[in-house]
């Protein structure tokens, strides 16, 4: 599809995409978190998805619309602004990079290379917040579970040393697997993006009504909870990376 063309099958890819990513967020699992007990959802696998099968424009208008129209239904008045432009400009940066990423290989190795050094720097500093805070200390909530903060520390780690694998040992991999390499990168590239836009978009919605402080608190709140979403997705997908070319495989072949 020609991401800057409209036609009735990118109509068609983006209300699919849309309900689909609208969906799936009623799965769930209950984590704690510094909103005390809260649902880990998966519409961030329909983006990465849509990202995937039909470019950025559709992954970014299906992700903010679907996310957006989620929290509508379900009377959630908080940071929707914040949601509708974050899922948006994911969906279009996963798009965008898988995009360029399978034209140039050197690029798609360098930029796993990076992402995955920015997800070990993110756990390396949770890991010390951790350790000096005292764990639920760091975000004033003595609910959150365990889960939680292993997540925060663990996660990064995982997808970072997999994003760094498959960017040094890249050339190593056979070209009909290259999809598998690309994978993990968008997989990295959202679990970072969620994290440095979550973090900024919420403290310029919070600033109109709070203080620099109080907007920086609850920023880093919010983007740990939002963070650990994307992470246990990225992880999750990473894993499944096979699964997943093979249904590109027959989306190709159609």
């Amino acid at each position: 599809m020609k991401e800057n063309r409209i036609t009735l099958k990118s109509i068609t890819l983006v209300t699919f995409f849309t309900l689909c990513c609208l969906g799936v967020q009623y799965f769930s699992v209950q984590v704690g978190s510094p909103y005390g007990t809260q649902a880990i959802r998966f519409g961030g696998v329909v983006i990465i998805l849509a990202a995937i099968l039909s470019g950025s424009w559709a992954a970014a208008i299906s992700g903010g619309l679907g996310m957006l129209i989620y929290r509508i239904i379900n009377n959630n008045e908080s940071h929707n602004l914040v949601v509708f432009l974050v899922c948006g400009l994911i969906g279009w940066l996963i798009g965008f990079v898988y995009k360029k990423a399978n034209k140039h290989e050197s690029l798609s190795d360098l930029l796993t290379y990076i992402f995955g050094l920015l997800l070990i720097g993110i756990g390396v500093v949770y890991t010390y917040i951790m350790i000096t805070t005292g764990g639920s200390k760091a975000f004033k909530n003595p609910s959150i579970t365990l889960e939680f903060h292993w997540a925060l520390i663990a996660l990064p780690f995982f997808i970072g040393i997999a994003s760094l694998g498959v960017s040094l040992f890249g050339k190593k991999i056979p070209e009909n697997l290259t999809f598998i390499k690309n994978f993990v990168l968008v997989c990295a590239v959202y679990a970072v993006s969620q994290y440095v836009l979550t973090f900024s978009f919420t403290i310029l919605d919070e600033l109109r009504n709070n203080g620099f402080k109080t907007s920086l608190a609850v920023a880093y709140s919010y983007c740990s909870f939002e963070f650990v979403i994307a992470l246990f997705v990225s992880a999750g997908l990473i894993i499944l990376a096979p699964i997943a070319k093979l249904l590109k495989d027959r989306h190709d072949n159609k």
